[in-house]
């Protein structure tokens, strides 16, 4: 068995089907399968014998060295994603309190990029949005949380490997020399397979005009603005990257440090400097200027500080208090939305547009509400864009001048069912009950009949530890742990069975003071 095994090591033979003489060795208890699968995991070396064994063992001291592997030489992917499931050890922290624990406080960063690690091995959509949201920070260590959980988010054949690409690349454009430095480092250690397809001459001398490129072109070309990047190009393109260094070069490009300026452009250059680079470079391009990014981001972050302020001040007057023994009625203005509205045709067109969210959001609330129901809410990407990045009270007033399905037959909920009630199921599996509160709530102001259909059915989706704290968040319309247990008006335009249901969901499990509270309004009313 070890001669058929190692014949084929020596050969660089990988059969990706059975049966696996490594496999039938460490069936037959030889000791020497454990020694050879250490060693050859610490060089980065593995096959589908080795992933084969591990996914037997299930032993947690594999993973580490197979997640290197796996990232380092992506291949055997059925085996693969189930050798790292069944070997990744058990985290019993949540992703939200791992989100916080990263978000808290600097710390140094062998801890900080151990917990980005457990937040990317969560496959978690809750740690994937947040860390895109990181990214848009104003604080430098908090972009570079973000892309430290999307360097290696899912493994490299999830789903939103693309996404988290395309983040990365966005952050070539950061005026802090460190994110660009780490968004670099970061693409480099999970993206070789895509770095080597990629030719360097080509791009450098501007032979991809596609505009789907212009991140790898950024990408390539910060690459060999840093010396420091010398081993990263020499590893991935080999001879072609010295080739492209040497062109670069006599195109009147010298290598430098990230936080250098980058070079001139043809209309900033003496009339001599011209004449140099235009016999010498042919139809290389100027590479990108950081001085319009620099420009817009400060703008970005003006704009920025408004919402900081008042996330401030939501946050102190958010802080849990003693509840008083009484309920009382809450007014929740709709808000009509901002004049400078969005074409129809604009919504959801790009979803990475760094401008102001809530004057942003206003906006697209008006282009929403001339798209039929249909376009959006059948539609997986639009209906996750309307529900999660649209506030709920504006999201809210769109889906309440929808069809009102009545009874269990009728076609209408197709609308509902299709996306937008497992959007609310997944919020409500991770905790976010406030947001699902508000947003039912929102509906019930602007359209009760409506309301009255879907509340039962989100309390029906609700698992039995949680149905309480989602019935709560519908009662106080997402406004929990204010200073007394105050109540959504729009309460009193249900109908009476659904304020039954709230109710007896409020009194499920351990009920505490603020449950009877509201229990005991919702029974007044």
């Amino acid at each position: 068995l070890w001669g058929r095994y190692l014949s084929d090591v020596h050969n660089g033979t990988d059969r990706s089907r059975g049966p696996y003489p490594l496999l039938e060795l460490n069936n037959l208890e030889d000791p020497h399968v454990s020694e050879w699968i250490e060693s050859k995991l610490e060089t980065g070396f593995y096959d589908a014998n080795i992933l084969a064994v591990c996914v037997e063992r299930e032993d947690n001291r594999y993973f580490e060295p197979l997640w290197k592997a796996v990232w380092a030489r992506p291949k055997h992917k059925e085996l693969a994603l189930r050798a790292l499931s069944v070997t990744a050890p058990h985290v019993p922290t949540p992703v939200q309190t791992l989100l916080e624990r990263i978000t808290a406080k600097p710390m140094p960063r062998q801890e900080r990029q151990q917990i980005a690690h457990k937040l990317a091995r969560s496959f978690s959509k809750v740690a994937f949005l947040e860390a895109q949201e990181l990214c848009m920070s104003p604080i430098v260590e908090q972009r570079i949380i973000g892309i430290e959980i999307l360097e290696f988010f899912g493994s490299p054949w999830h789903n939103s490997r693309d996404a988290c690409v395309e983040c990365l690349l966005s952050m070539l454009n950061d005026i802090d020399p460190k994110v660009r430095a780490r968004a670099v480092e970061a693409i480099t250690s999970s993206e070789r397979r895509k770095l080597t397809k990629l030719n360097p001459n080509k791009i450098l001398r501007g032979d991809q005009p596609s505009a789907g490129d212009s991140g790898w072109t950024s990408l390539v070309q910060e690459l060999f603005y840093a010396s420091d990047y010398q081993p990263i190009r020499e590893d991935i393109w080999g001879e072609e990257s010295a080739q492209a260094s040497t062109a670069f070069t006599k195109a009147g490009y010298r290598p430098q440090d990230v936080a250098g300026k980058a070079p001139q452009s043809a209309s900033e250059q003496t009339p001599k400097e011209q004449d140099k680079s235009g016999t010498d470079s042919g139809t290389l391009s100027p590479p990108p200027r950081r001085i319009t990014n620099l420009v817009r981001s400060r703008y970005a972050y003006a704009a920025m500080l408004p919402l900081l302020i008042l996330t401030g001040a939501l946050i102190y007057g958010l802080m849990p208090r003693e509840t008083q023994g009484r309920a009382t009625v809450m007014s929740t203005p709709i808000l009509k939305g901002s004049s400078a509205a969005m074409g129809a045709r604009q919504f959801f067109d790009d979803v990475n547009l760094e401008s102001d969210k809530e004057a942003r959001s206003q906006a697209e609330l008006e282009g929403a509400m001339e798209i039929p129901h249909a376009a959006i809410m059948l539609k997986r990407s639009k209906c996750w864009y309307l529900y999660h990045r649209l506030r709920p009270i504006d999201s809210a007033q769109y889906i309440a001048t929808a069809p009102v399905p009545f009874g269990d037959d009728d076609p209408n909920w197709e609308l509902y069912d299709t996306w937008l009630l497992d959007f609310i199921d997944t919020e409500m599996a991770n905790g976010v009950f406030d947001r699902v509160g508000e947003f039912v709530m929102t509906i019930a102001m602007v359209n009760p009949p409506l309301a009255n259909q879907l509340v039962p059915r989100v309390l029906d989706r609700a698992s039995l530890l949680d149905v309480d704290s989602v019935a709560k968040s519908m009662v106080k319309g997402g406004a929990l742990d204010l200073e007394r247990a105050i109540v959504h008006p729009a309460l009193s335009d249900l109908d009476a069975n659904v304020i039954d249901e709230l109710r007896d969901a409020l009194l499920t499990g351990w009920k505490t003071k603020e449950d009877r509270v509201l229990a005991n309004y919702l029974s007044d009313l």
